[in-house]
């Protein structure tokens, strides 16, 4: 009876299916000629690393039947490739593998994290980054505030002195001339102007 590549595939993930029930990981590869990238207990020992003991404990019942068929899929990837495989594609298989048990993952602070809801996790760099940002935009608002308020009180100055100047040219006039009502008047409409600019809304 003649095996096909695939049927040899599945008789011997259904072999080490049977040797990891027995505890044992610890074959060279897929099949006779083929070796492994990553062992499959690379695999579970990142697993066991990134996820808390009561995650790692709820995937018990696959995280090693997936370490293998993902180990086994990885060295027939690369069985005939001349393609090399670094550090960071052995991140992204953790990832990946991470992924396909159900969790979601990230690197928020550059190195592969479990994300969480509603924990995020703050480098001390981050944190620092925006501190000073707040802090920048807060000088920011200060010094927009203090400029507002200078060129209030310098509107206010300039009009007071108008005032002053209106009232020393009052007392030379006669009170009983129409000169001195329109002065009087002018006057007034230079106070209601200095009301005006001096308002801040506060």
């Amino acid at each position: 009876m003649k095996i096909t590549k695939r049927n040899l595939r599945k008789i011997i993930r259904k072999e080490k299916r049977n040797l990891l029930e027995r505890g044992s990981m610890t074959a060279q590869g897929p099949e006779p000629g083929v070796d492994y990238i990553m062992y499959p207990d690379e695999y579970t020992r990142a697993a066991e690393q990134l996820l808390t003991p009561e995650e790692f404990q709820s995937v018990e019942t696959r995280h090693a039947i997936l370490a293998i068929d993902l180990a086994d899929e990885l060295a027939w990837r690369y069985e005939d490739s001349m393609e090399g495989f670094g550090s960071s594609d052995r991140t992204y298989e953790i990832q990946g593998y991470l992924n396909q048990l159900g969790f979601k993952t990230g690197f928020p602070n550059g190195s592969l994290e479990v994300i969480r809801e509603g924990k995020m996790k703050i480098s001390k760099r981050q944190l620092r980054r925006i501190i000073k940002e707040e802090k920048a935009k807060l000088f920011k608002e200060d010094a927009g505030i203090a400029d507002y308020y200078k060129s209030k009180q310098k509107a206010v100055s300039e009009v007071q002195e108008e005032i002053e100047a209106a009232y020393r040219v009052l007392k030379t006039l006669d009170r009983s001339s129409g000169e001195y009502s329109d002065q009087k008047m002018v006057i007034a409409a230079l106070e209601d102007k200095r009301l005006h600019v001096g308002y801040t809304g506060d």
